[in-house]
Formats: structure tokens, C-alpha cells, sequence
């Protein structure tokens, strides 16, 4: 069985924290839903969450800017929900392929 713990902010990561500190036996798997359109504030903080805490955390997502070429410059909106699905949902489940 994998121990998945999403990170993608204080929050999540406090929980990862908490969740090692409570099981530290575990082989966690940390993940981060990358789009490849984050503010490098964001990737600076992933860098250091890495370096402080010793996670390796993987990078998993499709680019938001090929999806949205895919789709003919068609950009996601309240009616086309589809980034979420595409970019986050699809490939974390490819990633797992399947594992429980």
C-alpha cells in the first residue's frame, strides 16, 4: 500500500508534518500537482520545503500551457472545466497506475 501525501501549501505540508511525526515508519510519497504555470515563489518554497524537511517531493501534472494548445487556445472556464481534470486529476491517476 503507498502513503501518499499531497503538498501544495502551509497547510497540506503541516499535515505531512504532523502525519511523520505520528508514523514515522511509513514510506511516504510526496507529491505536488505541477502545471508547469506556477509564480517561482512557489517553486522557491517546494526547493526549501525539500531542503528543510529532507521530503522528496515529485513533481506530477501536465503543462497548463500545451493543454491549453491542445485545445486550440481554448482557455478553461466556469462552462469548460477541463484543467483540473487534465492537468491534476489524469495524470496523478496515471502516475498511480492503479496502486492501492
Amino acid at each position: 500500500m503507498r502513503h501518499l501525501i499531497p503538498i501544495s501549501g502551509k497547510d497540506s505540508l503541516c499535515t505531512a508534518m504532523v502525519q511523520t511525526a505520528t508514523e514515522p515508519g511509513l514510506p511516504y510519497e510526496f507529491f505536488f500537482n505541477d502545471t508547469g504555470c506556477e509564480l517561482p515563489e512557489t517553486y522557491k518554497w517546494l526547493a526549501t520545503v525539500e531542503q528543510k524537511t529532507g521530503f522528496h517531493i515529485k513533481r506530477v501534472g501536465v503543462s497548463l500551457e500545451k493543454l491549453i494548445d491542445d485545445q486550440g487556445g481554448f482557455l478553461p472556464n466556469h462552462k469548460a472545466r477541463y484543467c483540473t481534470r487534465a492537468a491534476k486529476i489524469k495524470p496523478v491517476e496515471k502516475w498511480l497506475k492503479g496502486s492501492p
